[in-house]
């Protein structure tokens, strides 16, 4: 932990979709950040959202997700969209 040892980490709901290339890519600069700056603490955690969670769990936002990202100090989220297999898609 940094300087104030009764500080904890600000937890950060990461939330994975289809194409999770903008998340990957912010999580490395939040990891970056984090390996030059010591006082900094989050705690990032990945969760499913949108298509890859209605693949994943049957439904776009899992409680696990909703709770998560209510517990949370921040989101960090992606594009969202609804992938072909999903109940949701029409042609």
């Amino acid at each position: 932990m940094g300087a104030d040892s009764s500080r904890s980490a600000s937890p950060i709901s990461c939330l994975l979709n289809q194409g999770p290339e903008v998340v990957n890519q912010a999580t490395r600069v939040l990891q970056t950040l984090l390996a030059k700056t010591p006082e900094l603490e989050l705690e990032l955690a990945e969760h499913d959202f949108g298509g890859i969670a209605i693949d994943n769990h049957g439904e776009p936002l899992p409680k696990s997700t909703l709770d998560a990202c209510l517990a949370a100090d921040a989101i960090l989220m992606g594009p969202s969209s609804i992938t072909p297999s999903s109940p949701l898609h029409s042609d």
